[in-house]
């Protein structure tokens, strides 16, 4: 609040709190008193423990935690902060929610998701042996947002084995279905090149570990 000018005198204006940490104190100890009344009214469908409505009145800070660390973005552009931490909560949590005015980087922010998607898999089936779908589903209400994120990935990966295009019984059958045949009579006439797989291997641990010792390093400089 200390940011906004005030229009000066005779113009007559004050400074209105809103749910913000500071030392009004009558507006804090009205406020205070309301919160009282709210927690003794235990018939609210959220007034229970864990409920974020609950949380946000009345939880207690929670514990640190270390740093979510993500393996993975998009080639075109680097995340910036609120990507980042909004990939970070979806690793961490089943549902992300994101909202943002068009241009925002919502687009970007769901290709860095499939890149983190990937490469998490690679990574595990790198280490463990175990390989797991990363099936994702990209829907929206109009066409258009749905139509960036398959003209961004053409861009990127002119292969039709990377994503299918769909929407509408038709174009299921005029390019989904067509593409999952291509893609089965590729895999029917390959071999796996068991050398490529273990070089590939290799590279990507070893970026994995470069990561790894970096992020160690930094929480170490942290702390000294």
């Amino acid at each position: 609040m200390g940011l906004i000018e005030l229009p000066p005198s005779p113009v007559r204006s004050k400074l209105l709190p809103y749910l913000l940490n500071f030392d009004y104190v009558p507006f804090n100890h009205n406020l205070k008193k309301d919160f009282q009344k709210i927690s003794e009214q235990n018939n609210w469908s959220w007034a229970i423990p864990g409920h974020p409505a609950y949380e946000y009145l009345f939880g207690q800070p929670k514990a640190p935690e270390h740093e979510v660390l993500f393996l993975g973005a998009f080639p075109n552009s680097l995340p910036d902060d609120y990507q980042a931490q909004a990939l970070k909560h979806s690793k961490a949590q089943p549902v992300t929610a994101v909202i943002g005015p068009p241009g925002n980087g919502k687009t970007t922010l769901l290709l860095h998701k499939i890149a983190q998607q990937v490469v998490h898999r690679a990574v595990q089936l790198a280490t463990t042996g175990e390989d797991k779908s990363n099936l994702t589903v990209v829907t929206s209400t109009n066409n258009h947002a749905v139509n960036n994120v398959e003209k961004i990935l053409a861009s990127n990966f002119p292969s039709d084995r990377f994503y299918l295009s769909g929407g509408s019984r038709d174009l299921v059958d005029t390019q989904v279905l067509p593409s999952l045949q291509t893609a089965l009579d590729w895999l029917a006439k390959e071999t796996f090149n068991y050398d490529e797989w273990e070089s590939a291997r290799q590279k990507l641990l070893t970026v994995v570990e470069q990561i790894q010792a970096q992020r160690e390093q930094d929480e170490h400089d942290h702390q000294n």
